[in-house]
């Protein structure tokens, strides 16, 4: 009790039948292996910045980054060049004369990210967190009701935008027809199936 577990897929076949996996209270998480070992700093991470986020934001008012996307193998990979990225930043703000204390104390402010499988949970991190957020990256279409909803994105980005003029969206699907959507919310949208996605 109490112990994080995970699952790791290691190829699609495996995906469509962990995808269940994923929405069980014993899986605390379902990732899919892309080749990069950074997938296992994003598993540590994520699952410490579920258990931090409460103390954290109450403590030092640490920033927040939204995800809301279901597939396995994308938020794997979205999730494995975040967080790189993220500690990099944060490495980079410090100042030389930091010891090594201080350092780490630093780094455990860094932005979390939290990651929503449906529109309910999103919208429930949204409500949580919204003080704390500095940008949510959705993807188009996924669960909402217990049922798939391909422009159910759009839904949740515009009720981000209506509350939230200024938050950064970043919209992203593998349907161009909703790029022009995106930009009347004032949302970027990315391509999924563009080779230079990542």
């Amino acid at each position: 009790p109490g112990r994080p577990v995970v699952v790791l897929a290691f190829d699609n076949h495996e995906l469509q039948d962990l995808h269940t996996l994923a929405d069980t209270p014993h899986i605390d998480g379902v990732f899919c292996w892309n080749g990069n070992a950074t997938i296992l700093l994003a598993i540590i991470k994520y699952v410490e910045d579920r258990e931090n986020i409460d103390h954290d934001s109450e403590l030092a008012d640490v920033r927040v980054i939204l995800l809301i996307e279901d597939s396995i193998r994308f938020y794997s990979e979205y999730l494995a060049d975040l967080y790189p990225e993220l500690m990099k930043q944060s490495q980079r703000l410090f100042a030389e004369g930091l010891n090594r204390l201080q350092k780490l104390m630093r780094m455990r402010t860094r932005p979390k990210i939290l990651l929503a499988r449906n529109y309910e949970d999103g919208m429930a991190l949204f409500e949580k967190y919204q003080n704390n957020l500095i940008a949510v990256i959705t993807d188009a279409g996924y669960s909402s009701q217990g049922r798939h909803v391909k422009d159910i994105g759009l839904k949740l980005a515009g009720e981000i935008r209506r509350r939230m003029p200024d938050l950064p969206i970043l919209f992203q699907s593998g349907n161009r027809e909703f790029a022009e959507a995106a930009g009347s919310l004032c949302a970027l949208f990315l391509d999924k199936t563009s080779s230079s996605l990542l």
